[in-house]
């Protein structure tokens, strides 16, 4: 068999006899001694977390063969497979109850406002789960006495190395007969995975507390907490102490150790698994959608494709095979045609990282790309940096491409000599104009705006920047006799509109009349262009590793043989020719002016910014654009009129038309502007320049993926992508390097996509940073379930389910489909419901179908209802008639939406009532454009006429709108108005933002994340009042994302951030309340709010203090 190099989700049997573990997606068992494993499950989707039960013969374990992890249980053989939870949120089982007759799990499946997770049971039998406790938590196990629960807390990714922080991990424990609750550990790392010893004394975990991971146990009598394992450099990821007592199972890097207790003596064991591989390692596949990359040639007739890391060129004429270029499991992209379209230079990591490399024809005598079976590859640059984006000028003597992160680099092809156009540290867009003169580039300055700059293509002179604005322009493009410039601009509104400018004054100053004439003629000279036929780019030019020629040295290609078609077109023509030499000259017809007696007109960059002129004025973004050759018109995708589609515009703003039903991408032209090029859906496709005329251009990418190799493509390649842009100049003083290398070992023994996942996940852990993580391709399916908007009685038995809450403007709460508290659920969509039969399980699929459902309602349920005793819980008892209804369940993300603003509401309400009215409360969910608004709205609504303010920004996940909410919380007034009879205030229409000037107290826990803590460090170190709660999270990076080579996605962080005066790093650095108070788990047990609490104190106090002083009126 096969060595398990990557077990996870140990967990010993009650004699610690036999290890379960996870492996290749599965759940498996062997001998604690080792050897020949038992693989128990046998399914595509992944399967995880064993547990076993107290007597040994049964397994709880989670598996995603529904979508979402739920709960199943089996025997310890793997027979008598039975799913126990059904809802679309994941939910993982964790322990069983003492008498073997409930599974423990945690999920986050109820709406809830806070980050964590709650406890549930359910029943081994199968029926409803219900929570056990309103605290968050996460991992709980009973007592071995059964008079305690233990369970952890925190938020930080498991995988990080390091952390310390308030989302950090600690290890808690619940009285289950006084509902008291007790902090076992307060270490601010990582403490987590508990574990019971048998005697109930102590508790077993996992802690990062000696900067490694090491289990670790402490005893519940209050002794300082001991070590168990001495792991220095590679931690112990996963570990299982047997029921008993007697043994531990753990894993170190690739290794499972097993010890006897309570004297720790590892020895390694060997686990050998004889199973089938889930897919073969090389696998053929024939693409016809998915491409990355389509870019038309010069001429028109042939599209080169990137899909799945390889090129590909296929004709446009329909039923012509499909040509493939590339052969390697290396990554090629960001391809781009030489002028005569002889040859194609691409990026790729072949070599082990990004260099630029040409595609030519390798077939004697040459022919078009798309015409060849042979080619040759050669490498053109191999600089220690990696370079990219490479771009041939339209006389194909030179290449532009970026080395680094963003040094623009100009290449002569013929010598190999280089020079830097343009320094930058930040990535930079570059379009060759079409003399070759000049190259229009966008880059960012340290404030992160970009702009649109000029520069000669020799060097001649200072770049100029010919936008000059504080808003982002971005994506240049000429128009094909390098009149026009366009480019996309968020200048004016928040959205980007699309831009030109005359890069002659002279032009610019030209009457309607000139400039339609002039815009004629240019579409007329446009669709005359073709090109070249023969340029350097193509021919002998100087490659990687080759010493720097003189210019006489390069050849233009040999002319390519003609295809029998071409053949019969040159046949054609001189025939006409010879035709028309015989009739002589045609009569009346006006003679064309030469060449060089056109007008010249002469760039002026240095006033272009005061010459630019908008074209759009739409709703939305209209980034993604091309302008045609002929510099009349921009085609651009937008959704501005409910759906997205593709327009065209006429470079004054004027004839905007619909040209293709959907938002196309990679929009773009051959050289004669005949034809618009894009991808629709990963599939190449065209339309005549006025819309008409649409059509596909359909591909076989034929392909054997070697698995193996891609893996190490990929790693690499996202690895590599890390150590360029990560914050951190230092890599925090990592050997990323070395890291990388000896992670990829590890990562190439994983089977399936998670575990690669997770070891690549490992990696990024040692940065210790926030907004990192791997995301696998998007795709697969997954059960929807419908909700009702209740919550379940766990106290209740009896017939049926009994509802304990109703969300407001649930259905459970529309006029149509009316429940109440205490009303009994009996049947669901032809199903019944009750202890045995989960809620859920009824709703799989329900979303907005009309679901009938029977009701025992309580006596008051009707109109003519009279109040009725409460029982002690509160609730109505049932007494009523059986009804039944129809309802409509809505999806999760809609229930919770609902439950947030019952929080919300219900926050407001209290701080209400606390206040005595003086004081309004306005929660921030995100710090994004919509939730702003949200946000300004409810500021309106909650707090005028209010002394005083608390924003909450607890629970918010960050975003990018902090300085726009200090714009509303950090006016300062210079006047007030007063109106005839009026009294003092000041006109809102002269605001950007509404704004408060009263005071103002915000409110931030361990869940207030990335730019919810920027605004509670400015909202601080402003003095604008005092911040309330817990130290933030530390998790302050601007982050983008990286796609890789099958569609997968690795977050990408790129820009640090730091306070001011201090300088202090934001990243595990979180905002320091002023008035520190926790929410305990008693807190949210007890429904309490010391949080809002502290807060409205420390917002009256502010009042009082405001008025006996006076303030701004």
């Amino acid at each position: 068999g096969e060595r398990v190099t990557f077990a996870r989700h140990l967990a010993l049997s009650p004699d610690g006899e036999t290890l379960a573990f996870t492996w290749a997606g599965d759940i498996w068992t062997v001998p604690v001694g080792g050897g020949n494993a038992t693989r128990l499950t046998v399914h595509p989707a992944r399967d995880d977390s064993p547990v076993w039960s107290h007597d040994g013969r049964k397994i709880a374990f989670a598996s995603r063969r529904h979508g979402a992890a739920d709960v199943f249980r089996m025997t310890a053989d793997g027979g008598d497979m039975q799913r126990l939870t059904f809802a679309d949120r994941n939910e993982r089982p964790s322990a069983w109850s003492n008498d073997d007759q409930m599974i423990y799990f945690s999920s986050r499946k109820a709406g809830e406002v806070m980050w964590e997770e709650r406890v549930y049971i359910v029943p081994a039998a199968g029926g409803q789960s219900v929570r056990v406790m309103e605290a968050m938590g996460h991992e709980a196990s009973p007592s071995p006495d059964g008079k305690s629960l233990v369970f952890a807390r925190g938020a930080s990714r498991w995988w990080r190395r390091g952390y310390r922080g308030s989302a950090d991990w600690d290890i808690w424990l619940r009285d289950l007969q006084s509902g008291a609750f007790r902090r076992l550990t307060d270490f601010d790392g990582t403490d987590m995975d508990p574990i019971w010893a048998p005697d109930g004394r102590g508790v077993y975990f996992l802690s990062d507390r000696e900067n490694t991971h090491n289990v670790w146990f402490q005893p519940l009598g209050g002794a300082r907490p001991r070590r168990l394992t001495s792991q220095v450099e590679d931690r112990v990821r996963d570990y299982s102490v047997s029921a008993n007592g007697r043994r531990l199972a753990y894993t170190v890097w690739d290794k499972v150790f097993v010890s006897d207790l309570p004297n720790v003596s590892p020895r390694e064991i060997v686990i050998y698994a004889a199973t089938d591989a889930p897919r073969n390692a090389i696998e053929w596949k024939t693409l016809t959608s998915g491409a990355d990359e389509a870019v038309i040639s010069p001429a028109g007739d042939e599209i080169a494709l990137v899909v799945r890391g390889e090129i590909y060129v296929i004709k446009t004429e329909s039923g012509k095979p499909t040509r493939r270029v590339t052969q390697s499991s290396a990554r090629d992209w960001h391809v781009t045609w030489s002028p005569d379209a002889k040859a194609l230079f691409f990026t790729s990591d072949r070599d082990g990282q990004e260099d630029i490399y040409r595609a030519t024809s390798a077939e004697e005598p040459p022919k078009a790309l798309s015409d060849s079976l042979r080619f040759k590859i050669e490498r053109v640059t191999d600089d220690p940096q990696t370079e990219t984006y490479p771009r041939i000028s339209p006389d194909g003597k030179k290449m532009s491409f970026v080395r680094g992160r963003g040094d623009l680099i100009v290449r002569d092809l013929a010598t190999g000599s280089e020079r830097v156009a343009v320094p930058s540290w930040n990535s930079i867009d570059a379009e060759w104009s079409p003399d070759s003169e000049w190259i229009a580039y966008a880059v960012e300055d340290e404030e992160y705006n970009s702009d649109v700059w000029i520069v000669p293509a020799d060097g001649g002179a200072e770049p100029v920047n010919i936008s000059q604005h504080p808003d982002s322009d971005y994506n240049p493009q000429w128009s094909a006799d390098g009149q026009v410039l366009a480019f996309a601009s968020a200048r004016e509104g928040f959205d980007s509109d699309l831009y030109m400018v005359f890069l002659s004054r002279k032009r610019d100053e030209s009457s309607s009349v000139e400039l339609a004439d002039y815009f004629k003629q240019a579409g007329e000279q446009a669709k005359k262009r073709k090109p070249p036929k023969s340029v350097v780019a193509s021919g002998e030019i100087a490659l990687a590793g080759v010493a720097s020629q003189p210019s006489s040295a390069s050849k233009p290609a040999e002319p390519q043989r003609q295809s029998d078609d071409e053949e019969a077109s040159i046949e054609e023509r001189l025939r006409t020719l010879l035709k028309e030499f015989l009739e002589g000259p045609k009569k009346d017809q006006p003679k064309t002016k030469p060449q060089d007696e056109e007008e010249s007109y002469e760039y002026e960059l240095e006033t272009a910014y005061k010459r630019i002129r908008r074209v759009t004025r739409i709703p939305g973004d209209q980034s993604r654009f091309s302008l045609a050759p002929a510099g009349d018109k921009l085609v651009f995708s937008s959704r501005h009129e409910g759906s997205s589609a593709t327009y065209s515009i006429k470079w004054d703003g004027s004839g905007q038309k619909k040209l293709l039903s959907f938002a196309a991408t990679g929009l773009h032209w051959p050289l004669d502007g005949k034809r618009l090029f894009y991808l629709r859906s990963g599939v190449p496709g065209s339309c005549s320049a006025t819309g008409g005329d649409t059509k596909s251009h359909g591909f076989r990418a034929k392909m054997a993926i070697d698995h193996r190799a891609e893996a190490r493509q990929k790693f690499y390649d996202a690895a590599r992508r890390l150590g360029l842009w990560f914050y951190h100049p230092t890599l925090k003083g990592l050997d990323w390097s070395a890291l990388t290398h000896r992670y990829a070992e590890l990562a190439l023994t994983t089977r399936t996509v998670e575990e690669f996942n997770e070891v690549f996940n490992l990696l990024q852990g040692e940065l210790n940073g926030s907004h990192l993580g791997i995301y696998p391709p998007p795709g697969g399916s997954s059960e929807r379930v419908g909700y009702l908007g209740v919550e379940i009685d766990p106290a209740y038995v009896g017939e049926g389910l009994r509802i304990k809450s109703i969300t407001p403007r649930s259905p459970a709460d529309r006029a149509e489909s009316k429940l109440h508290v205490g009303d009994i659920l009996l049947e669901v969509n032809g199903a019944g419901v009750g202890a045995n039969a989960a809620l859920e399980a009824a709703l799989i699929e329900t979303v907005g179908d009309e679901v009938i459902i029977k009701v025992r309602c309580t006596a008051n349920s009707g109109k003519d209802a009279k109040a009725v005793p409460q029982n002690r819980n509160g609730l109505e008892p049932a007494s009523g008639e059986i009804e039944e209804m129809v309802i409509r369940p809505i999806s999760y993300a809609a229930w919770a939406n609902l439950q947030y603003e019952a929080w919300v509401e219900a926050n407001r309400r209290y701080v209400e009532e606390k206040s005595g009215g003086r004081v309004g409360y306005a929660h921030i969910r995100g710090m994004g454009e919509p939730q702003f608004y949200t946000f300004e709205r409810d500021l309106y609504a909650a707090a005028h006429g209010k002394e005083g303010l608390i924003i909450d920004v607890r629970n918010n996940g960050g975003g990018w709108t902090a300085d726009w909410v200090m714009a509303v919380l950090n006016v300062r007034r210079h006047a007030y108005t007063v109106g005839r009879g009026g009294k003092p205030g000041y006109p809102q229409s002269r605001l950007i933002f509404y704004s408060w000037v009263k005071p103002a107290t915000m409110m931030c826990n361990q869940f207030s994340y990335s730019n919810a803590e920027i605004v509670s460090h400015a909202f601080k170190n402003l003095g604008r009042g005092p911040l309330v709660g817990t130290t933030t999270f530390g998790a302050v990076i601007s982050t983008g994302s990286y796609g890789l080579i099958d569609g997968a996605r690795i977050r990408q962080p790129f820009r640090g951030w730091y306070t001011l005066p201090d300088k202090l790093d934001m990243e595990l650095h979180g905002a320091e309340p002023t008035i520190k108070v926790d929410l305990t788990p008693a807190d949210e047990e007890s429904g309490a709010h010391p949080q809002l609490d502290a807060a409205i104190r420390a917002t009256l106090e502010q009042c009082d203090r405001a008025g006996q002083g006076g303030g701004a009126p």
